[in-house]
């Protein structure tokens, strides 16, 4: 007999029945799942692929304990009791609880770039994460942990630091320390006669002591310093007397030789002696002036909340010298940065600089003026010597302006603010900086 179910097959028929329920692969059978009916071959072969409700085990291998009664989405379905087993989700439902499964590989929800599962991420954000938001225990301030921990919390303001002296002062607030220096009796000093001789440091409240101890000392060293520096201004004085006749006979005999010659060897000439002339011009002037400029800051405050530098107008070293201008920022820059006043200078490209030595070498005064009184400025002194950077110190030949040299903590917010009956530094939102 053929089989009923059409697939194919001749049997004697006492085996028919068995063949049509059992056997047959085009037999009709339910999904037992999602319970569709439909060829067993369909069923077992294509259905299978793509059953909603096909049990899989979580693609994080979860395990969970599973009670004897409610194990049927288990893959052990025959046992009766079964621990840790991995945890069966119909095809369907899989995305779902991939969305809350703990072990599911998910990222920082602060942008952190880490990656860790679920079920650590609460514990993450909370204590471990470098990017969640946490209080300065000092000052009041929020930021993330990474922020307060490696730039904020070195140079909080309100942090509490014992004195670097081992003073009597148990703590001193960070922003006050500087100040506190100042006062401290047992910070290490320079003698008053330092800039006679005298090389001696030491401790401040014995100042006052080592000065009336070497009081015969020091009035020896002030002496002695007196006569090298007449030596030094008359030896100067003679080299510009001579130096400026040497440059009056040479401008004579220039303009006598430019003359008496023709145009061509007239134009050579003229170079080569004007060149000779400013040279020398620039050593006259270089033994004896000092040049100094007054630079006004007006809004003050304006430049300090866009907390931007501030640039002077452009200015000379000397006559015929370094071409220069000053940065100011007034809100403070880098490690000086709301705490400080900071400056600094910049080399710009100048009309001169073919008859300049370089690198720059020399010494600035630069001082905050008092606008109470003719004294107490707030003085720094600044050298262009052997330790400048060369991005600082030398010509320039692409850019306008070199990369600044000065002091990022010129000048304390503390001390720039101040006011007394004899000392201002900062008048009607105006400050004056005199190199």
């Amino acid at each position: 007999m053929k089989c009923s179910n059409e697939c194919g097959k001749m049997l004697q028929r006492q085996y028919l029945t068995s063949h049509v329920e059992t056997e047959c692969p085009n037999r009709q059978v339910e999904c037992q799942y999602c319970h569709i009916s439909g060829g067993n071959q369909f069923i077992e072969e294509e259905h299978k692929e793509q059953c909603p409700k096909l049990p899989l085990p979580c693609p994080n291998r979860y395990k969970v304990s599973c009670p004897p009664l409610s194990h049927r989405k288990c893959g052990k379905r025959r046992a009766r009791s079964v621990t840790n087993a991995i945890q069966y989700f119909p095809r369907d439902e899989i995305d779902a609880h991939r969305k809350e499964c703990p072990l599911e590989m998910v990222q920082c929800l602060n942008e952190c770039e880490e990656m860790l599962q679920r079920r650590y991420l609460t514990r993450h954000l909370q204590n471990l994460c470098s990017r969640r938001k946490v209080d300065c225990q000092h000052y009041h301030i929020t930021g993330e942990h990474k922020f307060i921990k490696d730039d904020h919390e070195e140079k909080c303001p309100k942090r509490p630091l014992p004195c670097p002296n081992n003073c009597e002062v148990e703590t001193i607030l960070h922003e006050d320390m500087e100040a506190h220096r100042k006062e401290c009796p047992l910070e290490m000093v320079q003698c008053e006669y330092h800039n006679v001789g005298c090389e001696e440091r030491m401790m401040r409240e014995r100042k006052k002591e080592h000065e009336k101890e070497k009081m015969e000392e020091h009035l020896l060293m002030t002496k002695l310093k007196l006569f090298k520096t007449e030596d030094k201004l008359v030896k100067n004085e003679g080299i510009l007397v001579t130096t400026e006749a040497k440059l009056n006979s040479l401008e004579v005999m220039v303009h006598r030789l430019i003359n008496n010659t023709g145009s061509s060897i007239r134009l050579i000439e003229s170079a080569q002696w004007s060149n000779h002339l400013s040279t020398l011009s620039t050593k006259v002037t270089g033994v004896t002036q000092i040049c100094t400029v007054t630079i006004k800051m007006s809004k003050f405050a304006d430049h300090k909340e866009r907390d931007l530098g501030w640039f002077s107008e452009p200015f000379y070293s000397h006559n015929r010298g370094y071409k220069m201008n000053l940065q100011i920022y007034a809100g403070g820059h880098s490690d000086g940065k709301g705490t400080h006043l900071s400056v600094f200078l910049y080399l710009m490209k100048g009309p001169y600089d073919d008859e300049l030595t370089w690198p720059l070498r020399g010494t600035f005064e630069v001082k905050s003026l008092n606008q109470m009184n003719d004294c107490d400025h707030y003085l720094m002194t600044l050298r262009y010597g052997d330790n400048t950077p060369d991005s600082c110190a030398s010509r320039l030949n692409d850019h306008e302006r070199q990369s600044g040299w000065g002091s990022r903590k010129f000048i304390s917010n503390e001390v720039l603010c101040k006011v007394t009956p004899t000392c201002q530094f900062l008048k009607e939102d105006c400050i004056f900086i005199k190199l």
